[in-house]
């Protein structure tokens, strides 16, 4: 069975070689892919000017694709939302797949779309074309969502941060790059976590920066009531290390009554996690378990 697949560029550009490397990485995985011929414009470090990239988007959510991947994260997806604002037409069960700066679509459509089935999942370059594939999670998911079975994910953290009341995450999955869910405060797209596990990603932010956004996601409120919250490793490129951010993390989530995670591999580690919103979670003493029926 050929899966139809569309493929949209919401953020940043990308290398056109490694763009046709993913795709011929896509059809050999049984993927029937489709893009528009102006994917490969760019407006200064964009795919692109806002108004390609919404109908791009429009045109994907409106086919008879089953299956949306987006090409890379970067930067972008913000400029988009002023722009959806007006009804979208969804056609049919989807699955949106991206990571990274495509967590504000995520955000967008969690809260107006519900009909959308979102993963912090693979992208075409990042994940086909440069090797950083998951494949027998990628495979499991794509069987779980077409033949309407549960999506089960294991992963296992390094660090426990706080302990909370009783060390049990309570909730459904909400995955989210830290930087992108810090900039949501305050706009029309800003989600509600109440009840929700947090999985946090980033790379690239050193400990000051990363204690930085949790700060502000406190100040508005978005770090109450919470089931608990899983880090990803923070990657950092270039081999450095920040020694202190794990004494930060425990200092600030000392007084919170819900457990804390860190050192997951999702979002921007490798190799990474795929994680579908509203999965049920659980930590069983060694590992966190996420369940998703489609």
């Amino acid at each position: 069975m050929r899966i139809k697949t569309h493929i949209i560029a919401p953020s940043s550009t990308f290398c056109r070689d490694n763009f046709k490397k993913g795709i011929k990485i896509l059809q050999e995985y049984g993927f029937e892919t489709f893009y528009r011929k102006d994917i490969f414009e760019k407006f200064f470090n964009y795919a692109g000017v806002p108004e390609r990239r919404v109908e791009e988007l429009k045109d994907a959510l409106s086919s008879d694709s089953e299956f949306i991947i987006t090409v890379r994260g970067g930067f972008g997806s913000t400029s988009l939302m002023k722009f959806l604002k007006d009804d979208i037409k969804i056609k049919g069960r989807k699955l949106f797949s991206g990571a990274s700066d495509v967590s504000s679509l995520h955000f967008y459509f969690h809260k107006f779309h519900k009909e959308l089935n979102l993963i912090m999942g693979p992208m075409l370059i990042p994940d086909f074309a440069q090797g950083k594939l998951n494949k027998v999670e990628f495979k499991h998911l794509i069987k779980a969502f077409i033949e309407r079975e549960s999506f089960i994910v294991r992963m296992s953290p390094k660090v426990i941060i706080n302990r909370g009341n009783d060390l049990r995450l309570k909730g459904k999955a909400f995955p989210a790059c830290l930087t992108l869910l810090s900039l949501s405060c305050g706009t029309f797209f800003e989600p509600d976590l109440k009840g929700k596990v947090l999985f946090l990603e980033d790379i690239n932010e050193d400990s000051s920066r990363v204690i930085r956004y949790l700060e502000h996601l406190d100040n508005c409120g978005k770090l109450d009531n919470l089931g608990g919250i899983v880090f990803n490793d923070f990657p950092l490129n270039k081999g450095r290390r920040d020694v202190h951010l794990k004494a930060k993390l425990k200092e600030f989530f000392k007084n919170k009554n819900y457990p804390v995670f860190c050192g997951c591999k999702f979002g921007h580690s490798k190799p990474r996690h795929y994680i579908a919103f509203d999965a049920d979670v659980k930590f069983d003493g060694e590992k966190i378990i996420l369940e998703k029926k489609y």
